[in-house]
């Protein structure tokens, strides 16, 4: 038996009339390559890919190479630093931060 009285059971979602703008960047990511240091108890590096805009970080990814017995090791710090020297360093505190500090000239 129907009853149109009844109350549903479950609420129908409806838009949200709050303005999602401000999530929202106002420009097209590019992204350019960079290294960074974090300040941990281990000074680790990071190869990132980061906006050249607004500094958001989009890939932090650790170098690898494959040794002459097949097995792959990452990269030294050392060995990562003179690796991709020609690349701006950026320092961070910790791993969880999202954008890097850019200086404009």
């Amino acid at each position: 038996m129907d009853n149109i009285d009844e109350i549903g059971k479950y609420k129908k979602h409806t838009k949200s009339n709050v303005s999602k703008a401000k999530s929202k960047s106002k420009h097209k990511h590019t992204y350019g390559k960079g290294i960074v240091i974090i300040n941990d108890k281990y000074n680790s590096v990071y190869k990132v890919k980061y906006c050249t805009e607004c500094g958001k970080i989009y890939d932090l990814a650790s170098e690898t190479v494959v040794t002459d017995e097949g097995y792959c090791r990452m990269l030294h710090r050392d060995e990562l630093l003179e690796k991709y020297k020609d690349l701006p360093h950026f320092t961070i505190p910790n791993i969880m931060v999202k954008f890097v500090s850019i200086t404009h000239e």
